[in-house]
């Protein structure tokens, strides 16, 4: 029986020996991002938390324009383990992907079956964007966070319960400390459950918007408290945006369709695609088409005169599009061992 939960630790083997090449083929962490966000945990251990970085830019300083709690973790991982900053990026480039692989391969697995489970773990490093997975940036940790929200919420919306959908949205909290622009997309994430239909789950959703109520509340008084200099800019960023929405995403650069196509990997789309053409008629499987499609979207919004950084963005797509392919794939091998035993090896090899 090809179905046993040992073949689940396939995706995660091959994550890891990908993660390790990078580790032992050089001794500096990648990305240049790093480099910034270890200037500004420096700054942290020497300054305490603050806006402005004074070894950059001098004499006036850098103003910080990221949320400091993956520089508390850098900061926290590198006491723990008695390495440097840049050691302890490396550290974190070579266990993110295996982490993120193994609740990729977790979620399909408890959401379909095993082979879905280990096509899914499979189709992810083999896209082009599993390379993204291996930055030690805020954005990849935030990644972490973001699948277990999305997971949580889609379980409230399953089993009724609503503790999980109320955790789901008390994650923006750490989500919005790690990586602000995920902390949205997650929430516009979350959103799409309601063209589902489901009294459910806009049931859910509204436990999800009083946790996240929640979270903000306790955020703007904690500001209050500790540092109203900080709220000031928080509201004066905040109306900024309101003000003119499409700041944020001024000098973003789309992505041509040749391009698109090699970063995604065209076996993710192709089952990904198969995948979606059997969730028309398996309702199961609609909050994942879902979030797919949505995601799909947001990385093309070029199409609709708003110039988002396609690349940033197929990050977000290829999680949901390999939980689907997988299905897909899975959908299709049941088939086919149930009418033709002989084609086992096929499906296998393909």
């Amino acid at each position: 029986n090809f179905n046993k939960k040992k073949y689940l630790l396939i995706p995660l083997i091959l994550a890891a020996i990908l993660s390790l090449s990078v580790l032992f083929s050089s001794k500096w962490p990648l990305s240049w991002d790093i480099y910034t966000h270890i200037n500004y945990a420096i700054t942290y251990i020497n300054y305490g938390i603050t806006t402005v970085d004074p070894y950059l830019n001098a004499p006036n300083g850098k103003e910080i324009g990221y949320v400091p709690l993956f520089h508390i973790l850098l900061i926290v991982i590198s006491s723990i383990t008695n390495t440097s900053l840049i050691d302890t990026a490396r550290i974190i480039q070579t266990i993110t992907p295996v982490i993120i692989t193994s609740i990729i391969v977790y979620v399909t697995y408890k959401m379909y079956d095993e082979v879905a489970a280990i096509v899914a773990g499979i189709l992810l490093v083999s896209s082009f964007m599993f390379t993204r997975l291996l930055l030690p940036i805020p954005e990849t940790i935030a990644l972490i966070v973001f699948i277990i929200g999305v997971y949580l919420f889609y379980q409230s919306t399953i089993d009724n319960k609503m503790i999980y959908a109320f955790i789901s949205g008390f994650l923006t909290l750490p989500l919005m400390g790690i990586h602000f622009s995920s902390c949205v997309y997650y929430v516009l994430m979350i959103a799409q459950c309601i063209i589902q239909g489901k009294l459910v789950g806009l049931k859910s959703y509204g436990v999800f918007l009083l946790a996240l109520i929640i979270v903000g509340l306790c955020g703007v008084f904690a500001l209050i408290t500790y540092s109203p200099s900080h709220l000031s800019q928080f509201i004066t960023g905040f109306n900024s945006v309101l003000n003119d929405p499409l700041s944020l995403f001024m000098g973003q650069k789309a992505m041509g369709l040749e391009r698109y196509i090699k970063c995604v990997g065209l076996l993710p789309l192709v089952c990904g695609f198969i995948g979606l053409c059997l969730s028309f008629r398996n309702r199961e499987v609609l909050f994942v088409s879902a979030w797919t499609l949505i995601a799909f979207i947001f990385s093309n919004m070029h199409w609709f005169g708003i110039p988002v950084y396609t690349f940033r963005m197929l990050i977000y797509l290829i999680i949901p599009l390999v939980i689907l392919g997988g299905y897909g794939v899975s959908k299709i091998y049941g088939y086919l061992i149930n009418t033709n035993k002989k084609q086992q090896g096929v499906i296998l090899i393909l």
